[in-house]
């Protein structure tokens, strides 16, 4: 069920710890998790054992992996040969894409003893230096910050932010990262050093809207301009911003993110929004005047959105969800799905690809199961 926030709006906020008759919404010791990560009680249920995904087009289940606990963010390494799934419980598992065999699991003594989600996971992109091979970096729902070099599965650094980190992004050099979370802040990072250089942030004056002022899930920078990146969170904005500037340069309003809804096409010209909401969940946006281009219609089966990506080749479009707990592939073109998973345990908070010609490898994650998915062009 929908909650509302103080404001009387709906969101996928569940801080809300009261009862319907005499069965508890949200128990004690699972609200500080869902208020942490942003997802609804419905979400965190484990669905029927029984339950058996629907699969329609182009479409179809290569792997299914169970990996114990709830699945909260995944990413496939720079050459797709191996992803990252982060667990409810903080811990990383590292598998094999064509083997779908388990390999390291990333875990210390904080992660154990805080046991709280991994809310993002970024491989360093692949810049041809050796020093950055084997490198992922992590947020976590306790204000954690891990680098780890997961063949040894060593945390080479860490550090420690107030409130509640959710979002991580590096920019295409991999010389600087950013990081965001529950104050509304965007901060960014030298990589070499670790230590911060700008905190990003709206200005005191309320006529303004030049930053966020509620909780950041998304950031993503542009694949061209090396500067320029966009984030969006609860607030129903995108933020628009360069990493020299304190302030926003410019928004869009429309879009409420609650996961992973952002993406920018790889000639840098389109930005992709998926919002958690029953209408107008999926938009196409022209990133360089911020004008609406498209809703995406749902299709005969409707999600609210927690991801999106564009495919490379930006001919289609990946998105994921609850409601339907779906995974869908849209023409971006026609605008028609051409392959859908749905029916699956429990919500889709992440997912990830990597294509090969004109096969796209999927990874989705629902409850505590791990779909590694294939898309077929023809």
């Amino acid at each position: 069920m929908l909650l509302k926030k103080p404001n009387g709006s709906t969101s996928s906020l569940s801080s809300y710890t009261g009862s319907v008759g005499s069965k508890p919404l949200v128990t004690k010791s699972r609200s500080k998790l869902k208020q942490a990560v942003g997802r609804t009680s419905s979400d965190f249920e484990i669905g029927s054992s029984t339950t058996t995904p629907i699969l329609d087009g182009c479409i179809k289940i290569l792997n299914t992996i169970d990996v114990g606990i709830a699945v909260m963010c995944s990413q496939f390494s720079p050459d797709g040969r191996i992803f990252a799934v982060g667990l409810r419980d903080g811990k990383i598992k590292m598998y094999s894409r064509e083997a779908g065999t388990h390999l390291h699991t990333l875990s210390d003594s904080e992660v154990k003893m805080h046991q709280l989600p991994v809310t993002a996971i970024r491989f360093k992109p692949d810049t041809g230096s050796q020093k950055h091979k084997n490198t992922l970096i992590a947020s976590y729902a306790s204000g954690h910050i891990k680098f780890w070099h997961y063949t040894t599965q060593e945390c080479m650094h860490t550090t420690v932010q107030t409130g509640q980190t959710l979002a991580v992004a590096f920019s295409p050099s991999a010389a600087q990262y950013l990081t965001a979370g529950t104050n509304a802040q965007i901060t960014l990072y030298d990589e070499l050093t670790k230590q911060e250089t700008l905190t990003l942030q709206a200005s005191m004056s309320r006529d303004k809207m030049d930053g966020h002022r509620l909780r950041v899930f998304a950031i993503q920078y542009h694949p061209l301009n090396p500067h320029e990146f966009v984030s969006g969170g609860w607030d129903n904005t995108v933020q628009f911003w360069d990493d020299r500037c304190e302030h926003a340069v410019r928004r869009i309003s429309g879009p409420h993110i609650c996961g992973e809804g952002l993406d920018i096409d790889d000639k840098g010209r389109h930005l992709l929004t998926a919002s958690w909401r029953k209408h107008n969940a999926l938009q196409v946006w022209d990133y360089s005047t911020g004008t609406l281009q498209t809703d995406v219609p749902p299709g005969l089966t409707t999600s609210l959105l927690y991801s999106c990506q564009w495919l490379q080749g930006n001919d289609e479009m990946l998105t994921a969800g609850s409601d339907n707990n779906m995974v869908k592939v849209i023409d971006r073109t026609s605008l028609n799905t051409t392959g859908e998973i749905r029916n699956l345990p429990a919500a889709v908070f992440c997912l990830d690809h990597t294509t090969s010609g004109h096969t796209t490898h999927i990874i989705a994650g629902s409850d505590q199961y791990v779909y590694l998915l294939q898309s077929q062009r023809l």
